[in-house]
């Protein structure tokens, strides 16, 4: 089945769905045939594929080509309030 309820909406014709032999989630789409696998440590939307070298690169779903990158995307953590404001 597709996963619900994502906050930030794929685009038109890709599916989110979990594989039942790897047990991990996955972007599908129908039309083309394409996979890419959902990695837990990216930011939602990043994928991984291997290039020709066999080097892997990451990307957004939502725009493969502007946003290829060969250094691992990382989730920034929340900021926290600045303390050098209370008194």
């Amino acid at each position: 089945g597709t996963l619900e309820g994502s906050e930030n909406p794929i685009l038109p014709g890709w599916e989110v769905a979990m594989s039942r032999s790897k047990n991990m989630p996955y972007y599908y789409n129908a039309q083309t045939k394409k996979v890419y696998w959902v990695d837990d440590e990216l930011p939602r939307g990043w994928s991984q594929q291997f290039d020709r070298d066999g080097r892997r690169f990451y990307f957004h779903v939502k725009d493969k080509t502007a946003t290829i990158s060969y250094d691992k995307p990382v989730l920034r953590p929340a900021s926290s309030p600045s303390k050098a404001n209370s008194c």
